[in-house]
């Protein structure tokens, strides 16, 4: 398996990165350390990455199903 980082698709970073913002945002979460060169997380716990992960997710999907729906892909 790759050990390959960042999305799959290269141009969607900054999107990515405003996702994560905005959701950590709503988890309470006060400073988002994307702003690390790497994109390293470092010190923040992974409980707290995972939360935020799986948020992100969570929307990323319920925007797709919105999407299919919106284009009459509803069966």
């Amino acid at each position: 398996m790759s050990n390959r980082r960042g999305p799959l698709i290269p141009k969607s970073q900054n999107t990515l990165d405003s996702l994560k913002e905005e959701v950590s945002n709503e988890l309470g979460i006060k400073e988002v350390p994307h702003a690390f060169e790497d994109g390293h997380w470092g010190y923040i716990p992974a409980a707290t990455c995972g939360a935020v992960g799986g948020s992100m997710v969570k929307k990323m999907i319920e925007s797709f199903e919105r999407n299919l729906v919106s284009k009459g892909g509803e069966h």
